[in-house]
C-alpha cells in the first residue's frame, strides 16, 4: 500500500486505502473466478455409461464378453437384487451392477472403471460396496451345499493377501518365490506359467480388507450360483469342466519344497494346497 502525501486529510487517506483494499479484493476474487471457469470436467465421452450400458443390453456377444451372463439373465440378476436393497439413484441399478461386475470379472483397477463408465472414482466405490453388500445378502438365500459334508477348517478359515515378505501359512496367501511377481515384471513379457500368472494377478489385487476380500469371494460364488440356477447351460462353465488340468504331483511338492523350505507344517501344506488350486483355475481361464 502507497504512504499518502502529507497535504491529504484523515478522511482522503481513508478512503484511498479503502479504494487500494476493494480493488485489491476485486483482483483476488477475479482471479478466483477465472480459475474456476477454466477447469473443465475430466470424463467427458460422448459414450457415457449409460450410454454403454443400452449398448450392451442390445449385444448378446458384447454383453456375455463384459459381464460373463447375458443380457436376459443380467436384467433378472438386478431386477433380484433389487428387492435386496438396491435402487435407482443418479445412477440406475443396472449401470451400478454392471460396474461391479466389470471390476470383479475382470479385475479391473477402480480408475479404469472409472473412465470405462465416465464417472468419478467415488461413485464407483460407493456403488462396488452398495452392489456387494446386496449380492451378500442374495447369497444367504443361493449358497447352499448340493450334498453337505464336513469341510476341513483350516480351509474355511479367511486369509489375508500379503506379499513375498510373509510365510505361506495358515491366514496368509502369499505369492510363489523364485518367480516374477511385480507388475513392472510382465510389461516385456506376459506370464508364461501358472505360477507366474498367479504372481501377476495376486499383484494386480487391490489392497481390500480382509472382511470385503471374503465378502468378494462370497459375492462371486453367489452369482456363479445365480448363473446356474437360472441358465441351464452356460459357455464359460461348461469349458471349464471339460478342461483336464494336468498335475505332476511329484514335480510340484519338489519345485513348492525348493522354493518354499522343506520340513513345513501341516499349516503350510493347506495354504501350498489352495493356492495350487487357484494358481490353476486361472491358468486355465486364462484368455
Amino acid at each position: 500500500m502507497s504512504h499518502p502525501p502529507n497535504n491529504l486529510d484523515d478522511d482522503e487517506v481513508f478512503e484511498n486505502a479503502l479504494e487500494e483494499c476493494l480493488v485489491a479484493i476485486a483482483v483476488r476474487v477475479g482471479n478466483y473466478i477465472s480459475s474456476r471457469s477454466l477447469r473443465q470436467p475430466v470424463r467427458t465421452s460422448a459414450l457415457s455409461g449409460a450410454t454403454y450400458v443400452h449398448e450392451l443390453m442390445h449385444s448378446r456377444v458384447r454383453c456375455y464378453e463384459n459381464l460373463w451372463m447375458k443380457p436376459n439373465l443380467f436384467r433378472r440378476l438386478c431386477d433380484e437384487l433389487k428387492g435386496f436393497g438396491l435402487e435407482d439413484q443418479r445412477i440406475s441399478v443396472e449401470e451400478g451392477v454392471m460396474m461391479f461386475l466389470y471390476t470383479i470379472g475382470h479385475n479391473e483397477r477402480v480408475r479404469v472403471v472409472a473412465e470405462r463408465y465416465q464417472h468419478s472414482t467415488e461413485i464407483v466405490h460407493h456403488w462396488f460396496k452398495s452392489v456387494l453388500a446386496a449380492i451378500i445378502r442374495l447369497g444367504t438365500q443361493i449358497i447352499k451345499p448340493r450334498y453337505p459334508r464336513t469341510m476341513q477348517p483350516e480351509i474355511q478359515d479367511e486369509f489375508y493377501v500379503v506379499d513375498a515378505g510373509y510365510p505361506n501359512i495358515s491366514g496368509f496367501l502369499a505369492p510363489y518365490r523364485g518367480e516374477r511377481y511385480h507388475r513392472s515384471d510382465y510389461r516385456s513379457r506376459a506370464p508364461s506359467t501358472k505360477r507366474e500368472l498367479f504372481n501377476q494377478r495376486h499383484s494386480s489385487m487391490p489392497n481390500y480388507k480382509l472382511a470385503r476380500q471374503s465378502n468378494i469371494v462370497l459375492a462371486c460364488c453367489a452369482v456363479h450360483n445365480f448363473i446356474i440356477r437360472h441358465q441351464q447351460y452356460d459357455d464359460l462353465f461348461e469349458e471349464w469342466a471339460n478342461n483336464e488340468v494336468n498335475n505332476d504331483e511329484d514335480e510340484e511338492q519338489g519345485s513348492s519344497s525348493a522354493q518354499d523350505g522343506v520340513g513345513e507344517s501341516s499349516d503350510q501344506n493347506v495354504m501350498h494346497a489352495i493356492r495350487e488350486e487357484i494358481a490353476n483355475q486361472i491358468w486355465a481361464n486364462r484368455r
